[in-house]
Parts: structure tokens; C-alpha cells; sequence
């Protein structure tokens, strides 16, 4: 509970056992914790395979300091994401070959942050059936970032994506409504609201130099990323659970 709650590590942990009598090393506190992650390797494999199954997971990544002797090293903490859970891998690399081993076996939408690795692994297969979708929470906050300077533009795009916002949130969740939520997100949400929305940057381009307009077109592509179609018509808005992984 220590560790992983209040993340104190085991030799600190083993030092105010001592100052409490209790006589114990760390290295006796690291074998529990590998035999309990033996017992758990099971239902941790089980919980990757269901979040696989998902028809839209939310993956991302942030770096995971390896304490190893005789220099720290810089690892990564790949997550990935569906509506009732998540799984945790830590990986030496934040490559396009980590992205594909993360998602090996996953057939759907992937909602990400732009990061180039994921977009290098659809352009790598792209008959594997993965969908990549971008997240307008990330575009949203460039320009917010952005505003100061240019505070007309950005404005006009920021209420844009206030729309497809409220949009979102009168349509009910995936499993209420099958079929007719994947209608009414259609009509509502299609991909026209992501180019109509994106294409004022570029029409802004001369006033307002490159900011927001690379803000929003961040690689190629992006517009048909961010309009991306998710199964059962769930448009790619914001994917904030994958930021458990921060």
C-alpha cells in the first residue's frame, strides 16, 4: 500500500519499519512484491486482452525513470484505455515498434495526442484495421495557448470546439442507444464539423502567421484524424482517461 499509494519507495519503507523495531531489508520487501506479481500476471494478461477488445481505446504515453545503477535511464509508461479500464506497460522505448507491440492484436479506433509514433505504425500496416483518431482536447489547448497573441481567431475556433462539445455531451453514451446514437452523432458530429471547424485557421492564415494554424494542422492529415469515425459513430473529441498514465 505504501509504495504503490503514497509511491514511498521499499528502502525507505524498510528504515521507519526499523525505527518501529521491526528488523527488515528491502530486498526481503522486493521478493513479496515479485511473488505477488507472479500471482498477478494472470489477471493482468486477462485485463490487457479485454481492453483490446474495445472497439476504441485511448493510448498515450509519458517517461518512466529506470533507477539502475550506475545511471538512471529514461523508460516509458505506455497506456491504453477503454471506458472500465486500463493497462500499464513500461517499455525502453517510445518508438513506432513499442506502439506496435502495445497495440498488437487491437482492430479499431485509436485515440491519441498526434504523436508521431502512432501515425507512423497505420501508415507502416495499413491493412492491420486500426483507425487513428486525434484528440481535440490537445488542439483546443493550442490554442487557447495561442490566444493571448491572437485573440480574435482563436476565440472563433474555441467557440467552434465549444460546439462540438456540447454536441457530445447531449449524445448518450455508446451502449445506451446502438444504432440510433451512431445517427444522431452522424448528423450532428460528422466529419464536416472537424473540417468546418479546422478550416478558419486556415482561412486566418495571412492574420494570423503560424500559430494556430499549425496548432490545429500538426501533421498531415490531421483534419481527417480529428473527424475520424469511431465505431458505432463516437467521434474523436477528447480522450482525457488515457492521461492516467501522467
Amino acid at each position: 500500500m505504501s509504495k504503490y499509494a503514497d509511491h514511498l519507495p521499499l528502502e525507505r519503507q524498510a528504515r521507519i519499519m526499523r525505527r518501529e523495531g521491526l528488523m527488515i531489508d528491502s530486498q526481503t520487501l522486493w521478493d513479496q512484491l515479485a511473488t505477488v506479481a507472479a500471482v498477478l500476471r494472470p489477471t493482468y494478461e486477462t485485463l490487457g486482452q479485454y481492453v483490446l477488445q474495445a472497439p476504441i481505446v485511448g493510448a498515450d504515453e509519458t517517461w518512466w525513470r529506470l533507477m539502475e545503477r550506475p545511471v538512471a535511464k529514461r523508460w516509458w509508461v505506455w497506456s491504453v484505455t477503454r471506458e472500465d479500464a486500463v493497462v500499464y506497460r513500461i517499455l525502453e522505448h517510445r518508438s513506432q515498434d513499442a506502439a506496435r507491440e502495445v497495440l498488437a492484436g487491437f482492430t479499431g479506433i485509436v485515440m491519441a495526442d498526434g504523436y508521431g509514433a502512432y501515425d507512423a505504425l497505420v501508415r507502416a500496416g495499413p491493412g492491420r484495421g486500426i483507425t487513428l483518431a486525434h484528440c481535440w482536447a490537445h488542439v483546443r489547448r493550442k490554442f487557447i495557448e495561442a490566444e493571448a497573441h491572437y485573440p480574435e481567431p482563436c476565440r472563433l475556433v474555441l467557440d467552434l470546439i465549444g460546439q462540438l462539445y456540447a454536441i457530445e455531451r447531449e449524445a448518450p453514451s455508446l451502449s445506451a442507444m446502438g444504432g440510433e446514437n451512431e445517427v444522431m452523432r452522424g448528423e450532428l458530429l460528422g466529419p464536416s464539423a472537424a473540417r468546418r471547424t479546422l478550416s478558419l485557421d486556415r482561412r486566418r492564415d495571412s492574420e494570423v502567421g503560424l500559430g494556430p494554424a499549425d496548432a490545429a494542422r500538426g501533421q498531415p492529415g490531421e483534419s481527417d484524424r480529428l473527424s475520424a469515425r469511431a465505431v458505432d459513430g463516437a467521434d474523436a473529441l477528447s480522450r482525457r482517461p488515457a492521461h492516467s498514465a501522467r
